[in-house]
């Protein structure tokens, strides 16, 4: 991506813990200035640090598909006590006995959870009960029901770090409660558990080595950190089109084009390989033209 920053991009950030995704978003606000909407694209709880991408500008529209992209954690397990929240702000509600966790042992129980898989959300959650959420009924002592959801876990290794704690490291899908996954895991080894720390190693192509320390950021340095919307959704590639192209595509008119394009794709014009702007596309092969999907950005000089 060009150096000159614009406001349709992802913006990587090391979130620490403590502050809320909230807390994150309202500060990078404060730096990306004014009239540029922001938002993150998955929460990660206040005792979890890691992986969180913000969305800037109209890449917000592209939320949902960082959504579906896997991703990577690293945690620490407490076997013997399991808590509410399956995590370490919650009251403890079980204690017990923890067994040898010789590796053999550990390998057996990953492997057995890796794959697709059912798992229940943790009543501490966001999921909708009768149109209410989860954890607000768990705060009232209310019983929760939660439907058990099909995910996949891609890759599991446990690790023995004391008698009491096991370190956790998983790739998995959309949709995957790491806190549930501790509890399963403790089930499966017969002792209660919960989740004693989590940071999130990476969110599709972006680790942590491509995030930015919150603390660090000004307007200066943001075109720094960005990433393209092409670089962490690959299912829509930048392509450069004539300049033609711009004058239907800014009308909201399908552009003629023979040469075939991707199915879906972001049409990118530059002017001194400055980015001028960005048109969501879908190519029809049958009628041989590129559809205008929605501008993404757009210069204020060709406004």
């Amino acid at each position: 991506m060009n150096l000159q920053w614009y406001p349709f991009v992802f913006l990587p950030v090391h979130k620490p813990t403590g502050p809320t995704s909230h807390d994150l978003v309202d500060r990078i606000r404060r730096v990306v200035g004014k009239g540029v909407k922001v938002g993150h694209t998955g929460t990660l709880d206040p005792f979890a640090s890691g992986v969180l991408l913000m969305a800037i500008g109209k890449a917000t529209k592209f939320a949902d598909f960082v959504h579906e992209l896997p991703k990577a954690y690293r945690a620490v397990i407490r076997l013997g006590v399991e808590t509410n929240t399956l995590d370490p702000t919650g009251e403890v509600t079980a204690e017990g006995e923890v067994p040898d966790l010789d590796q053999a042992r550990l390998d057996r129980v990953a492997e057995a959870l890796t794959g697709r898989i059912s798992q229940v959300p943790p009543a501490f959650s966001a999921k909708r009960v009768n149109g209410r959420k989860s954890y607000e009924l768990a705060r009232k002592n209310q019983a929760v029901a939660l439907a058990p959801k099909h995910i996949t876990i891609h890759h599991l290794k446990l690790t023995p770090l004391d008698e009491l704690r096991l370190e956790c490291e998983v790739a998995c899908s959309t949709g995957t409660y790491v806190r549930a996954l501790a509890r399963d895991i403790g089930e499966a080894l017969g002792t209660p558990a919960h989740l004693e720390s989590l940071e999130r190693t990476s969110v599709g192509p972006i680790g942590l080595a491509e995030c930015a320390v919150p603390e660090d950021l000004t307007p200066e340095n943001l075109a720094q950190w960005s990433r393209p919307v092409s670089e962490v959704l690959p299912r829509f590639p930048e392509v450069e089109l004539p300049y033609r192209a711009y004058t239907y595509l800014v009308d909201g008119r399908a552009f003629p084009c023979e040469t075939p394009q991707p199915a879906e794709f972001l049409a990118v014009f530059k002017r001194d390989d400055v980015m001028g702007a960005v048109f969501r596309c879908a190519y029809n092969a049958e009628l041989g033209q590129v559809q205008p999907k929605g501008l993404c950005y757009l210069a204020p000089d060709l406004r």
